[in-house]
């Protein structure tokens, strides 16, 4: 039986699923197995799966199934993974070097619930940089854990025990548009005793011009209201942690008002979001909660409370002094 499961969706991956499955041709076998979700997709991509797992069928499995979206991927690999962990890798994303051996260390060390490392980020120009957690490494409750950190690194990089998802039954949100496996996380802990803080890294996080972060779709962008009030119904031993909550603000942010504010955006779709944003009651509650909090950073301190206070008419100021420089 396999102590670790990785599992891989992947929709449309063209030439970025490449550097996936070379990174997992450099891993240890033995102790691993992967399940790729070909996600109905239309290019080479299931042709390069099949390739790469020929003769590999001892720890390489394929999913194959009509296009249904990332959590739903996410979710018929649950149910088929028999490692006694989980660990959640993007078809456009990297392992490093070491990664299995890594992972398999922590796990010897820790026996934690759950297990997080740093991870590696990688822009379009091709340059590293390490994403750290603001943490020492060491076993936390998920309470002592939020108390400790600012905010709660929300890049997919957690080791999670197989036994919690499968005894409480926890699958992917597919109504979420963003922030689903955050959102996946959080329910975790609220069954889990401790996490693990690793000094390693596991993965390299490609940052895409066209990711979600980057790109404007203004209905899709709306949904982070859906993922707010999903955030808010989670009642966890952590979820009054100042963590949380400026956890939640940020992510807000950055699907949205820094989003459209770094692009200039200025047309009536933006506009129009920010309004709805801006008038949402979860939200008025949210920036006025993250300006209270005294463990707030300056940036998102000032931010919530020039939100809050000018709503639409701050956003078109600012984007109107962007537009000078």
């Amino acid at each position: 039986m396999p102590i670790i499961s990785i599992i891989i969706p992947c929709y449309n991956l063209g030439s970025y699923l490449d550097g996936c499955l070379n990174s997992i041709s450099h891993q240890e076998v033995g102790e691993v197995e992967y399940i790729f979700v070909n996600d109905g997709s239309t290019d080479r991509t299931l042709d390069k799966i099949q390739k790469f797992c020929r003769g590999k069928e001892s720890y390489c499995r394929i999913i194959n199934q009509s296009n249904s979206g990332v959590s739903n991927a996410r979710n018929a690999a649950l149910k088929l993974c028999k490692g006694e962990y989980l660990y959640m890798l993007d078809g456009d994303d990297l392992l490093t070097e070491s990664a299995i051996k890594e992972m398999l260390r922590a796990i010897k060390i820790s026996h934690a619930d759950m297990i997080i490392s740093n991870a590696l980020i990688l822009n379009a120009s091709g340059e590293e940089t390490l994403l750290k957690l603001p943490i020492q490494s060491g076993k936390y409750t998920p309470e002592e854990f939020f108390k400790k950190i600012k905010v709660f690194p929300t890049i997919p990089q957690n080791l999670y025990r197989t036994e919690i998802v499968k005894k409480h039954t926890l699958c992917f949100d597919n109504k979420l548009k963003f922030g689903e496996v955050y959102e996946f996380t959080l329910r975790f802990l609220c069954f889990s005793k401790n996490i693990f803080v690793s000094d390693s890294c596991y993965f390299k996080y490609i940052m895409r011009a066209q990711s979600a972060s980057h790109a404007p779709d203004y209905s899709k962008d709306i949904s982070i209201l859906d993922t707010l009030k999903k955030y808010n119904e989670i009642k966890g031993d952590f979820s009054n942690q100042p963590s949380y909550k400026i956890t939640m603000f940020k992510m807000l942010m950055a699907f949205s008002y820094n989003k459209y504010a770094k692009l200039k955006l200025i047309n009536k779709s933006a506009t129009d979001n920010i309004y709805q944003i801006h008038h949402d009651p979860n939200v008025s509650k949210l920036c006025k909660d993250v300006f209270a909090l005294k463990s707030t950073p300056v940036k998102e301190r000032l931010l919530a409370l020039y939100f809050y206070l000018t709503g639409v008419q701050g956003y078109k100021l600012l984007v109107r002094i962007l537009n000078l420089k």
